[in-house]
């Protein structure tokens, strides 16, 4: 909770019109931020709620400054509990959220601020603590009988949502259950619901109905399994026959094949496969054979080749020499174009110096730069001028800037002294006032000593007669007293009796008379008091408090004269220390340019350059000289390649003198041309040599392979003659050709067996191989079948359709909806009406919760609020209005004047209705303030009130800062205003 927060200053980095602004609150508990339409009262006060709540992103932008910048700015308050810290939000960091800086160096978030600040978000602040003229209209707009429940809802939640919120849950009571109604919810849930129970007993009459039709199906489906089951016994005899009289043309073509392969088993061996094996061994000696004949031509001409390429290859030494050379041919490349790069460089560097020299233009030329010296201080000695130059030129603006301000703060010092000795009354007239208010003071304190004793003579009087009654009364129980003494005495005989009675009556004498005596002194000494009096005029009270008003301001322009004389001397003492800087400053400026002068005596062309640019010209200076450095290496470069060429051309040509090479080339370059091609020709050679060499080694060594690849194909046939008891290839190969027979004969026979067992099992296919059937049989024996097939499907057929009859007639009731899906049904609506049952009645809660949370606030805060506005309102209107009284039953706020006659508010003139609204929300803050004790804003609040209301509202304002801090924002100056209260957005 936040106890008494004050804003103590803002410190706005950009919102609105407002930038780069320090605004200082002084810790005070009225503060009066005063200034004209469009100073920007309404956006500081935008910006102090931005600080303390945020705004949403498109309200932000709203605010954004139109010069650029940043968003945002500090606030600083304090509080109790919390101390002195600082809040700053911006626009565009942390996505507008605040950052807490507190003294301690921590750091804290927004909850930590919304948590010191008691929870209080945007809208209640607004609500509570924040109004401004356009707001005073609300008490005219809203209806007369709907102002309780709007002060009921500020209250509560800082706004009129509690009304709202009423009038939508008998919206939503209404929506859902009206007990002659039939559109709202629960109403149609109800008919709803008896239609489908009225469903729902007509299908429990239909559902014995339906059991009956359910057994029958069930007998029907059981007649057609047994006719299924039959009918497939049947069908698979059929099949059987099927079978024998399809495979039948095979059968015989089997008994067939197998006689004719019985001629066959007299022939003798033959290896397997002997035919095609031994042409396969025909067909590999022959491309072996081929390839040997081929292998003899190659050998012979390799050997013609080799003759020929030996007579051409020069001597190894020759060879050597050449190849050494020609290594050389890449150095004289590269010393070639060594050369024509350097040249290149040259021409670059001297065109880039001649235009750096160009663009200086300062009347250096290139034979200049070969004798220009720059030493390494130079660049420091010029850094220095220019350095100085500027800072005696920065510091000569600040002593013109220095000269002006304090001109102006001296001319404004002067207007006003003069303004305030416009103001100041004659010395003889303040005296006079003096005298007045001394004579005025002396006949009140008078009139008060002897009212004094007028009272405390009236006081004594009725004092003293109290006490002569009491001491009476003493007396008399004492004699009462001492009497019973006595009698018991006399009956008794007891002597402390006798003496306790005897005590008893000698003290109440004794009181009695010491009550005369001191009543007698006192009025001895009320008498001798006696009346002052004074023949001076008492001042009446607006008199008093006029002359002592004008005494007071005229000590207060008194003292401000005192201080405008005291800030004038200060103000001409600094004028003159800052003549005496500029003297100082002068002075510089003239060593400045005796050293400027001195570098221009050395270096001349520095005369048309301003100093502050000879650091950058001493860089490209030292650039230039670089430059025409460069060009001198490149230039001893190029003689140094120069040389090696020379003796690159010699050494060629003397190879080819001393070799009786012909060369046609008379360039040196074309010559080592030509030399490499040479060298390349007999590498050619020389490997041509070692290939063919290489290729008549490989033939030997093919031919010698060919060889014994062909041994194992004769050595193969030779077997295969032997094993069929051959000698020769006509006679293997007739054997071979009967074997093939043989085996075809086997192969079909094989074949018609697998064609066979695709159709007949194991069983039946061995019958079958034994003994050949009589297709005629078969064929009549599968008619017999095939007619009493046809009478068990005739006889199936009919037990289906009966069986579909029964199927339609069950689908045709259950297409009617079944029994147990509305029944579902009926469940689930009965379900869905109890739901809306208890929205209904967790509505009625929430209204009779509602409406004893309105009865708490009527019996607890409401009489609060209305006692402290009733108090305000009757010092606003200084008496007028007595009494402020609630609404109730539909009635307005009504108010009482002095003679007791009541007015409603709509009665009420519009300055006075505003005033009665301001005084609701203050009296509304100061209840809220009990337990959060936030600042309290008023906008431009008092456009309908008279002079003599806004003063009384400013001292009420006055009163209520000593508890709570009040800004108010204002175009209107009130006398008042004190300027310590006063913050003029003029000035800031």
């Amino acid at each position: 909770m936040s106890e008494n927060m004050k804003i103590l200053s803002a410190n706005i980095y950009g919102f609105g019109k407002w930038q780069d602004q320090q605004i200082d609150f002084r810790d005070k508990g009225l503060v009066i931020v005063s200034g004209e339409n469009e100073s920007g009262k309404s956006t500081l006060r935008q910006f102090i709620l931005f600080i303390l709540f945020g705004f949403p992103p498109k309200k932000r932008e709203s605010y954004l400054p139109k010069t650029g910048g940043k968003m945002g700015g500090r606030l600083k308050v304090s509080t109790r509990e919390q101390g002195i810290f600082t809040i700053e939000r911006i626009h565009d960091r942390n996505n507008g959220a605040a950052v807490c800086f507190l003294t301690n160096g921590v750091t804290e978030d927004e909850k930590w601020l919304k948590e010191s600040i008691g929870g209080i978000d945007y809208r209640t602040f607004q609500s509570i603590f924040s109004f401004n003229s356009s707001d005073l209209n609300q008490l005219h707009t809203i209806k007369a009988d709907q102002l309780g429940e709007v002060l009921l809802g500020i209250g509560m939640t800082g706004s009129d949502q509690i009304y709202q919120t009423e009038k939508k849950l008998d919206s939503h009571l209404n929506q859902m259950f009206k007990p002659q109604g039939k559109k709202p919810e629960v109403n149609e849930q109800l008919i709803n619901l008896e239609e489908i129970k009225k469903r729902l007993n007509d299908l429990k009459t239909e559902e014995n109905s339906y059991h009956e039709k359910k057994n029958l199906e069930t007998k029907v489906i059981e007649e057609i399994d047994e006719l299924q089951q039959e009918l497939t016994i049947w069908k698979k005899k059929q099949l059987y026959i099927e079978k024998q009289i399809q495979v039948s043309p095979l059968l015989n073509e089997f008994h067939e094949t197998h006689q004719q392969l019985c001629l066959y088993k007299k022939d003798g061996e033959f290896p397997e496969n002997g035919i095609d094996r031994y042409n396969y061994l025909k067909e590999q000696l022959m491309p072996l054979k081929s390839e040997f004949s081929v292998l003899k031509d190659n050998e012979q001409n390799y050997l013609t080749e080799l003759e020929r390429i030996k007579q051409l290859l020069w001597d190894p030494e020759i060879l050597e020499e050449a190849y050494i050379l020609s290594e050389k041919s890449g150095e004289y490349s590269q010393s070639l174009n060594e050369i024509e790069y350097l040249f290149t460089e040259i021409s670059k560097i001297k065109k880039e110096l001649t235009n750096d020299i160009d663009q200086l233009q300062i009347g250096l030329r290139m034979e200049d730069v070969k004798d220009l010296s720059l030493p390494f201080h130079v660049e420091e000695t010029w850094n220095q001028l220019k350095n100085e130059k500027q800072r005696l030129s920065m510091d000569q603006e600040n002593v013109d800037s220095e000269t002006k301000s304090i001109e102006h703060q001296m001319k404004n010092v002067e207007e006003s002294n003069q303004r305030i000795n416009s103001e100041l009354l004659p010395l003889e007239t303040i005296n006079d006032y003096k005298q007045k208010l001394n004579s005025h003071e002396n006949q009140t304190k008078l009139q008060l000593f002897n009212d004094y004793n007028h009272n405390q003579k009236n006081k004594w009087q009725k004092e003293s007669g109290q006490r002569i009654k009491q001491s009476n009364i003493v007396v008399i129980v004492c004699l009462l007293l001492s009497l019973i003494g006595v009698g018991t005495f006399l009956v008794t005989e007891i002597n402390s009796l006798l003496i306790l009675s005897i005590v008893l009556i000698l003290f109440g004498i004794i009181q009695r008379l010491f009550v005369k005596n001191s009543n007698q002194r006192m009025e001895r000494i009320l008498n001798q008091a006696q009346t002052v009096s004074n023949s001076e005029l008492k001042l009446e009270d607006e008199q008093f408090k006029e002359i002592n008003t004008i005494l007071s301001e005229q000590e207060k322009y008194l003292t401000e004269l005192e201080k405008g004389e005291d800030d004038y001397q200060k103000l001409r003492i600094e004028q003159l220390k800052i003549e005496e800087k500029r003297i100082f400053f002068k002075t510089k400026q003239e060593n400045l340019a005796v050293q400027i002068d001195e570098q221009i005596k050395l270096y001349p062309f520095l005369e048309s350059v301003d100093s502050d640019y000879w650091p950058k010209l001493y860089h490209i200076l030292i650039t230039v000289i670089q430059r025409w450095s460069k060009i001198t290496n490149l230039e001893s470069a190029i003689e140094e390649n120069k040389k090696q060429l020379t003796g690159y051309e010699n050494e060629i040509t003397v190879f080819f003198q001393n070799n009786d090479f012909e060369s046609p080339q008379k360039e040196t370059s074309e010559k080592f041309t030509f030399l490499r091609q040479l060298i390349d020709q007999q590498m050619k050679y020389k490997s041509n040599l070692e290939q063919y060499q290489e290729w008549q080694k490989q033939v030997h060594d093919l031919q010698r392979k060919i060889t014994q690849r062909m041994k194992p194909y004769h050595e193969e046939i030779e077997s295969l003659w032997k094993h069929a008891s051959v000698e020769d290839e006509e006679n293997f190969i007739k054997k071979g050709n009967n074997k093939n027979n043989q085996q075809k004969l086997e192969n079909r026979i094989a074949d018609i067996k697998s064609q066979l067992s695709q159709v007949l099992s194991q069983s039946e296919l061995e019958n079958a191989s034994v003994k050949q059937p009589n297709e005629q049989e078969l064929k009549l024996e599968a008619g017999i079948i095939t007619d009493y097939l046809e009478e068990i499907e005739l006889n199936l057929e009919g037990k289906r359709q009966a069986l579909a009859d029964v199927k339609a007639l069950l689908v045709k009731m259950e297409g009617r909806e079944d029994y147990s899906i509305v029944k579902h049904k009926f469940h689930l609506e009965q379900d869905f009406l109890k739901k809306q049952a208890k929205k209904w009645a967790v509505y009625q809660l929430a209204k009779q919760m509602l409406g004893e949370t309105k009865q708490t606030f009527q019996k607890n805060y409401l009489p609060k609020v209305i006692k402290s506005t009733a108090y305000y309102f009757k010092q606003l209107t200084n008496n007028k209005y007595t009494n402020v009284f609630a609404p109730s039953e539909g009635d307005p706020i009504q108010v009482e004047n002095h003679f007791g006659i009541r007015f409603n508010v709509n009665e009420l003139s519009q300055g006075t209705s505003d005033q009665l609204y301001m005084c609701l929300r203050i009296a509304l803050s100061e209840v809220v303030n009990e337990d959060y004790q936030l600042p309290f804003f008023i906008d431009d609040a008092f456009v309908h009130f008279d002079e003599n209301r806004t003063k009384i509202m400013v001292k009420l304002l006055k009163k209520i800062g000593n508890e709570q801090q009040v800004i108010l924002f204002t175009c209107r100056n009130s006398n008042e205003f004190s300027e310590e209260e006063i913050m003029d957005l003029q000035l800031v």
